[in-house]
Order: structure tokens, then sequence, then C-alpha cells
């Protein structure tokens, strides 16, 4: 027999401390590594303002409905972001992009979800494509870029630099 159990979405305290997780995981050891001696890969950094609590709680806000796996993806793509940067450094503004694209592409996923489902009563048996149905986001319906910004408290211009290391 077959077991089906159902886990609740995480609500925001379990959010931020996922968030938290899923940045040293992910990004902080590749920090890490590019530190260690021996190795030849230039050093990559985190600006401080991204390892800031108020920038990850403004984090845990955005990404509410994402699932615990939905999280880690988000900052696996962060460490992609910081390797692909020509100085290989996660700024908050790269940050704030990848989360925004993360954000779109979960309403996306949601949405093409809702559509599938509706399919059943399509006549045509295709994906239902009207607004009440919750067609897909376009580039429009993106957040704005300073989304991300808006929800965080601005830093003092002294938090803003770069760390190598997280404490």
């Amino acid at each position: 027999m077959d077991a089906s159990v159902l886990v609740d979405l995480p609500p925001l305290q379990q959010r931020l401390q996922l968030a938290q997780l899923y940045l040293k995981e992910h990004v902080q050891t590749a920090v890490d590594r590019s530190l260690g001696h021996g190795h030849r890969q230039p050093k990559c950094e985190v600006e401080k303002a991204v390892l800031e609590e108020d920038c990850m709680r403004g984090i845990a806000k955005l990404i509410e409905g994402f699932s615990g796996r939905s999280i880690s993806k988000l900052f696996v793509a962060a460490h992609h972001a910081m390797l692909l940067a020509p100085d290989r450094t996660l700024t908050l503004a790269r940050m704030s992009a990848v989360v925004d694209a993360k954000v779109v592409e979960h309403r996306q996923k949601e949405t093409f979800g809702l559509n599938s489902s509706n399919s059943s009563n399509n006549s045509s048996g295709g994906i239902v494509n009207s607004a009440a149905a919750g067609a897909p986001l376009s580039a429009q319906d993106s957040p704005a870029p300073s989304a991300f910004r808006d929800v965080l408290t601005p830093l003092p211009a002294a938090k803003a630099g770069k760390a190598g290391r997280a404490k």
C-alpha cells in the first residue's frame, strides 16, 4: 500500500531559516572553497548586504508559496549568478535579479498548473487561455526590479561593502 503525506508549504519563519541554510550551503560553501589554498579558481565574494538579516527576511517574504526545494533551487541559481559574474561577486542587485526571476518562474508554474487542471473543462482539450483561468504571466507581469529592494530596509553605505566570509 502506498502512503501519501501532505507537507504544508513553509511559513515565513521557516522560509527565513531555509533561506539562511541554503545561502550557507550553496553560496558560502563556494566562497569558502575559493578562499582555500591550492585552488586555481578566482576568489568568490558576497556583499555584506546580502548576508544581512534584513535581506534574508525580505527574501523570505517575497518567496511565499515556495517549497523547501524551490528555496534551495533559488540559492543554486544565486550561486550560479555569482560564478558567472565578471567579478565573481554576489551583489544585492544580482541577488535581487535572481529572486525576481524565481518569483516570476514560480508564478508561471502555478498558473500553468491551474490552466492544466482546467484543461479538462475546455472543449478543445487544450490549455485554457483566459485571464479568469489564470493565463501565463508575461514579461510585463514580472515584478519590477525594485520589488526586492522595496521589502528591505535601506542599508547605510558602510554596510554595503563586500564580505569574503559570513560569520
